[in-house]
């Protein structure tokens, strides 16, 4: 009969078992922050492209304007430009200092002041193209919602983040 010691195979399997569980769940995290800065380019991409594409277009009419009066008049639209561009740069900083989305306090979103920052963001396209907006939110007026998430979620919704 022979006798052999295994408790060096053993505790070399249990090291073998630890660092495979170890690199599964380093896996997952890395997943989950890869997807996280996924959400993040989507979302800066998306509330960034409307507030730069308007200043680009107030600085063409800004360059067309002969008088200081009409140019006077198009600087506060700019101001309100840059105030929007302003609170979505501060959204999207507090989008990335938060540690992940599983966080999901929920904040009143108002379609009807939604609308009308929209319309604010987009009054020189609408001025230029004379366009005529109607709306209706007499069924559902707001909606809850994950304040950070949202950008994202309007345009690819994951409806975890609203509550009607």
């Amino acid at each position: 009969m022979a006798v052999r010691d295994l408790t060096s195979s053993k505790i070399a399997e249990d090291k073998i078992l630890k660092a495979k569980e170890d690199l599964e769940i380093l896996t997952e995290e890395l997943t989950a922050q890869n997807n996280q800065l996924a959400d993040f380019t989507q979302i800066t991409s998306h509330n960034l492209r409307a507030p730069v594409s308007n200043l680009y277009s107030l600085v063409e009419i800004y360059k067309m304007m002969g008088s200081e009066e009409e140019r006077s008049e198009l600087f506060k639209k700019f101001e309100t430009v840059i105030s929007h561009l302003s609170l979505t740069l501060n959204t999207l900083i507090e989008a990335l200092s938060a540690k992940s989305h599983n966080s999901l306090e929920r904040s009143e979103l108002s379609f009807s002041n939604k609308l009308a920052k929209t319309k604010e963001i987009f009054s020189t396209e609408i001025e230029r193209t004379k366009a005529v907006i109607k709306s209706d939110f007499s069924a559902v007026n707001s909606i809850r919602y994950n304040r950070i998430l949202h950008g994202k979620h309007f345009s690819e919704p994951n409806w975890k983040c609203f509550e009607i």
